[in-house]
């Protein structure tokens, strides 16, 4: 019974310890490469940040624009929630007020012509869900 008793007072002295030795090593302070992934975690978090704010200002913009001409405010919140950020409201008229063959769409990039797909599109989206179709 005492050598029972012996091995369970050794048994929680190393459980005790390694406990005690973990909490100090959570307790070291960072790394060199720690704080470097830190600061750059931190920067992607800036960086995003200034995006969303960069992104909120042209939404605004297109929003404005779109109201201005418009002056329907469901019609213009689905332009600005379909329309690519990098389409402007100017080149989103620009776009539907001239054939595919006057914006030489044959010679647009794969991007260009995408910008002009999704405006189509985005056009027959919002007039029929907040105009009645055409």
């Amino acid at each position: 019974m005492q050598q029972r008793s012996q091995f369970g007072v050794a048994l929680l002295t190393v459980v005790l310890c390694s406990g005690f030795a973990t909490a100090q090593e959570k307790a070291k302070p960072p790394t060199l490469e720690q704080l470097d992934k830190s600061k750059g975690l931190e920067d992607a978090l800036n960086l995003i940040d200034k995006l969303e704010a960069q992104i909120e200002v042209v939404s605004s913009q297109k929003r404005s624009q779109c109201l201005r001409a418009i002056g329907n405010p469901a019609f213009c919140e689905c332009l600005v929630s379909n329309l690519p950020v990098g389409a402007s409201f100017l080149s989103y008229v620009q776009i539907l007020s001239s054939s595919k063959e006057e914006i030489g769409y044959p010679k647009l990039s794969k991007d260009d012509k995408g910008m002009v797909d999704v405006a189509i599109k985005t056009r027959e989206i919002c007039v029929t869900k907040f105009v009645g179709g055409e």
